[in-house]
């Protein structure tokens, strides 16, 4: 067997030819990808102890649920497993009933466009799919964030927790490290739970309780310093998939000699039957580890592992509770998620600071548009009234209807944006107005559509619907002549068409 790779690009060259050719079973303690869960062709003899992305998007879109929150974005960079991630999150959230306001990738050549988009949308709860590296990418994507005003009170932004401590401290940067260790201040990282401390007390398979263990994993903390930074996020998945490895091969002896197929030490790469022996006795594992419960799935993924929800406090990603699909949340002892701006989580919906505009633009588009309101409810009663009239009828009746229901409806979008929005107003009635502004924003597109239908529908009709006029119609012309349809102002009688 092999203990690892850490990595899911590693995995993903190497997996294939371990097992494929060499018939060895992988016992991995890292790697989140996908790929081997869904591929069981070629990771057959694939098993993980940490969670997989996707679970770690399951308990993004369970924070959400928890928090109440009905307004997201979500964006990812297009690159590695980001995207399949961002689409995961995305169905979660809709499927739990969760307004996906904004579902957009980028690239280095266009992180402009995410921050626009992000500001066209109002977003203030926002999920960010970004790779582990290079960690330039995420750098100066968060400069940009900092410098259009999207973090602070009233922004919650949730990362995975796959990034190094201290990433920021780099001289490549147009934000200074204490600028992007500020604006990180209360932002969400889930990651990796490798060591269970809901339960101190609880006891493992080596005898010891977890207050136990940590004790000794600060021993050796001390011992070996800043070589096991990298290493001591995951220190609990290697200690349990150690574990793994030794029980399954325990447990495969007195299989191996009930089949007649040698001891341990007779394995050779050749040796598929034992291979499916010990890949057989590693999915029947089940011990209490130091990360909590262990158990595989017939994809090789863990059941239910435990993910962690941490919080930047200070630049330091402090774990403040776990997430377990059968436990449901779990503060960890003495902590509790903590907010900017106040004791409850900031709202999904926007609340726009006042206005810049002066008294008297306000006054000036309060009034122009009050007027616009007024003029266009008398002219569509005017037409309601003599809907009947011949020349009302000629002139496309529901589509003018509509162009002044559209217009009706941007005098009341520029009204509604007069408004001014502060704290002081209830939640919802701010969330009335906001929303009242997002459709009022989008009927406006109905002038979009009577452009269009003019130009393709009403002015070719122009030179096809053509009358005759001939002795004794009600213009009194007496030549027969080719006369518009649309031009006529006066009753036409229908014997002259």
């Amino acid at each position: 067997m092999i203990l690892g790779p850490a990595c899911s690009e590693a995995i993903e060259l190497m997996g294939v030819i371990a097992e494929r050719i060499f018939n060895i079973t992988q016992v991995v303690y890292a790697p989140s990808s996908a790929l081997f869960s869904n591929d069981r062709v070629n990771y057959l003899r694939f098993f993980r102890l940490a969670a997989m992305a996707q679970q770690i998007s399951d308990a993004y879109v369970a924070l959400v649920k928890e928090l109440n929150w009905k307004r997201v974005a979500v964006i990812s960079y297009a690159d590695h497993f980001m995207p399949d991630l961002a689409l995961h999150t995305t169905q979660g959230l809709q499927d739990n009933h969760v307004h996906v306001i904004l579902d957009f990738g980028f690239s280095n050549d266009d992180p402009d466009l995410v921050i626009e988009q992000i500001k066209k949308v109002h977003a203030r709860i926002i999920i960010a799919w970004l790779p582990p590296s290079p960690v330039i990418v995420l750098i100066h994507f968060w400069c940009m964030v900092i410098r259009s005003n999207l973090v602070g009170p009233g922004f919650v932004w949730i990362f995975p927790g796959w990034f190094q401590p201290n990433w920021w401290n780099v001289s490549d940067a147009d934000c200074t490290a204490e600028e992007m260790k500020t604006a990180l201040e209360h932002s969400l990282a889930y990651g990796v739970n490798s060591i269970f401390t809901s339960n101190l007390s609880r006891i493992i398979t080596s005898q010891k309780n977890v207050s136990q263990f940590q004790s000794d994993l600060a021993t050796i903390e001390n011992i070996y310093g800043n070589v096991m930074t990298d290493t001591i996020v995951h220190f609990g998945y290697v200690y349990d998939a150690m574990w793994t490895i030794a029980l399954a091969l325990n447990s495969s002896i007195s299989i191996l000699e009930d089949r007649g197929l040698g001891r341990l030490e007779d394995f050779t790469y050749d040796s598929v039957e034992m291979a499916n022996v010990f890949t057989e006795a590693v999915a029947n594992v089940s011990f209490e580890g130091i990360s909590g419960s262990i158990a595989f799935q017939r994809n090789g993924d863990r059941i239910n592992p435990s993910i962690q929800i941490r919080q930047y406090r200070g630049g330091v990603r402090v774990p403040i509770m776990t997430y377990n699909p059968s436990m449901g949340f779990q503060n960890l002892p003495g902590q509790m998620l903590e907010w900017q701006g106040g004791p409850s989580p900031p709202r999904d919906t926007p609340v726009p600071s006042v206005t810049t505009n002066g008294l008297t633009e306000t006054v000036i588009a309060g009034v122009v548009s009050s007027i616009g309101i007024l003029s266009t409810i008398i002219f569509l009663t005017f037409y309601l009234c003599y809907s009947k009239h011949p020349v009302v009828k000629w002139s496309s009746y529901w589509l003018n209807s509509l162009i002044l229901v559209a217009v009706f409806v941007g005098f009341v979008g520029i009204l509604l944006h007069v408004i001014k929005l502060d704290d002081d107003m209830s939640e919802i009635v701010t969330t009335t107005i906001y929303n009242a502004r997002v459709w009022s924003n989008e009927l406006e597109s109905l002038k979009t559509v009577q452009g269009f239908l003019q130009q393709e529908v009403i002015v070719p009709k122009m030179f096809v619907r053509q009358i005759f006029i001939s002795d004794g119609c009600s213009d009194g012309s007496t030549n027969t002549s080719s006369i518009n349809c649309s031009s006529c102002y006066i009753p036409i009688d229908t014997s002259c068409c």
